[in-house]
């Protein structure tokens, strides 16, 4: 009898049982002086083929009529031929177990209808299970596959185990069909993962896996799936994935390019604590709540035509990140919206509030936003705090009813826009005054009047750039002159100035004028005594600085064509005067 004992896991009973192998030993039948027999012994069968084939066929005999069930348990099996010994259908549940196939092992398009187990199994040529057929139970559990594992089109129709596995070839598992639970938890694969239009039907986990080679998840249909822990060190492909179910990829770490495009997250998906190198999300649909606050990006970050059904928070970003033709049906989030290399919003539609904390800061040097173009159906609930607007595109852009609090002012405060673009066409100028404008409005709303004022003198300015370069000559004189009077209403301590000019310097200036006029026209002889008319300009100075207050704050009967033009110059003082204290009293 053959000394070999081992034992293995019932997986129909749940239970470990002893094995002792039935056949006799090589000495019994007087082929070598050996205590194992044909299967067992580790170096018969390489030159004894046919009979350790004879042998397979005699123990599953035994076995099955014994225990009804196939036990090879420990051989060493050829894998070209075990089709030869098993059959195309194999009828009794069969274990594996602590086995080895050498060579080429080919069980493609076999149908196994019972449980079966290659638990800690060596495959050391290529093993082929394409198109095989399991019906019930399969472990896989701590095989190793040596060279290349292929499972395309390969149906698993119960719970599938293939834990702590080693696949140290390319592995294809394209177009197969997993019906319940399927565990790949803490397997290598070494080469090629081709997972390709496969369909995972209930759970599927690759909790801490490691995918040293590229990974094809391409069209894949999964119930939920979990991959905690799991690293990819080469790239991964989950382009036109459907995740039905809930989606775990907590802690993992893509260190090479990762693409969801086109992809369909149905439900809860999490991404927390995860470092992901060369995202992109392009096309791909959120049906869900999404966050992506703690997860650690770097490289690049795409999510360019991405649909957020649910809310979607986000954090800081290292990497430039491209959201441009992103659409956000829920609230869109962005705390802190950090984003070091700059980041670009172009087109993107919020549905929805949004919140913008902190953006513009924290930037490489030539970093910017671009959020040109976005479109907010609800403005009064989209906020941005604390802000660097310096580091901002919003040029076309509706921004009326956003609010701006705390955004980072001084008095040399330039927006992007003003700063970088060339403002060649008048209606660039105009969109760079509404922007202005609408930051001024929101800054009002909240008191910050200082900061107002300051946006308002950048706006009027830019207004009277307009102008001018429209050729609108007359706006363009008012527009420097109210600059000029009173910083465009901003200084009273300017529009009093302005006043006090008037009554001190123009009024008396005006009359010596209309003196000087009066006496060319009376007098043909141009013999003036100038000592005596400055001595008659001295004397008359006070009564025309009384004049210019009465032209100023009272009305003048039977005025003159000089006071009608004092008091047209008065009133525009006087309305400057007024604009300025109206705005400061508003403020209180």
């Amino acid at each position: 009898m053959c000394r070999y004992t081992d034992r293995y896991f019932d997986l129909k009973e749940n239970e470990y049982k002893k094995f002792r192998c039935p056949l006799p030993s090589l000495k019994e039948e007087g082929k070598k002086d050996s205590d194992f027999c044909a299967v067992h012994d580790p170096e018969y069968w390489k030159e004894h083929e046919e009979d350790v084939i004879e042998k397979l066929k005699q123990l599953k005999q035994v076995t099955i009529q014994e225990q009804g069930k196939i036990l090879f348990i420990g051989c060493n099996i050829p894998g070209t031929r075990i089709k030869e010994v098993l059959g195309r259908e194999v009828e009794e549940p069969a274990y594996f177990t602590e086995s080895i196939f050498y060579g080429e092992t080919d069980l493609s398009e076999v149908i196994f209808k019972q449980p079966v187990a290659f638990f800690f199994v060596g495959f050391e040529g290529k093993a082929n299970f394409s198109k095989a057929k399991f019906e019930q139970i399969t472990d896989f559990r701590m095989s190793i596959f040596e060279r290349e594992a292929v499972f395309r089109e390969t149906t698993f129709n119960q719970s599938t185990y293939f834990l702590e596995a080693e696949f140290k070839g390319d592995t294809d598992f394209s177009k197969t069909v997993f019906r319940e639970k399927t565990d790949f938890s803490e397997v290598t694969f070494a080469g090629l993962a081709n997972f390709s239009h496969a369909t995972f039907k209930q759970g599927a986990y690759f909790s801490d896996v490691k995918f040293e080679g590229d990974v094809n998840f391409r069209e894949t249909v999964f119930n939920e799936v979990s991959f905690w822990m799991a690293t990819f060190e080469q790239k991964a492909d989950f382009s036109n994935v459907r995740f039905r179910g809930i989606t775990d990829f907590v802690e993992v770490w893509f260190k090479e390019e990762v693409k969801f495009i086109t992809t369909m997250f149905e439900k809860t998906v999490s991404f927390d604590f995860s470092k992901i190198h060369n995202a992109e999300f392009r096309d791909s649909m959120f049906y869900t709540r999404v966050n992506f606050s703690r997860v650690m990006f770097s490289g690049s970050a795409r999510f360019i035509n991405v649909r957020f059904l649910n809310e979607s928070i986000f954090s800081s970003f290292e990497p430039y990140t491209e959201f441009t033709g992103s659409m956000f049906y829920r609230d869109a989030i962005f705390f802190p919206a950090i984003f070091k290399r700059g980041a670009n919003f172009f087109k993107c539609v919020f549905r929805g509030g949004a919140l913008f904390h902190r953006i513009g800061q924290e930037m490489e040097e030539e970093a910017f936003i671009n959020m040109r173009s976005v479109y907010f159906y609800e403005p009064e609930r989209v906020a941005f705090i604390e802000s660097d607007l310096r580091r901002i595109s919003l040029i076309d852009t509706d921004l009326s009813h956003v609010r701006f609090m705390n955004p980072k002012l001084d008095e040399k405060f330039e927006i992007y826009d003003q700063r970088y673009m060339k403002l060649k066409e008048p209606s660039d100028i105009f969109k760079v005054a509404n922007i202005y404008r609408f930051i001024r409005r929101s800054l009002e709303e909240s008191k910050r009047y200082y900061e107002a004022g300051w946006l308002w003198r950048r706006e009027m300015d830019l207004l009277a750039e307009y102008s001018c370069m429209t050729k609108k000559r007359g706006e363009c004189l008012a527009f420097k002159l109210y600059k000029y009077i009173s910083s465009y209403g901003e200084s009273i301590d300017g529009a009093l100035r302005s006043i006090v000019v008037l009554i001190f310097l123009i009024t008396p200036l005006l009359g010596l004028l209309s003196e000087v006029i009066r006496v060319v026209f009376l007098s043909l002889k141009i013999t003036i005594n100038i000592a005596g008319f400055i001595e008659h300009f001295i004397r008359g100075y006070w009564s025309w600085v009384w004049r210019g207050v009465l032209d100023t704050v009272v009305f003048v009967e039977e005025p003159t064509i000089l006071d009608i033009i004092i008091r047209v110059i008065s009133l525009i003082m006087l309305a400057n005067l007024y604009m300025a204290l109206r705005r400061k009293l508003e403020r209180k």
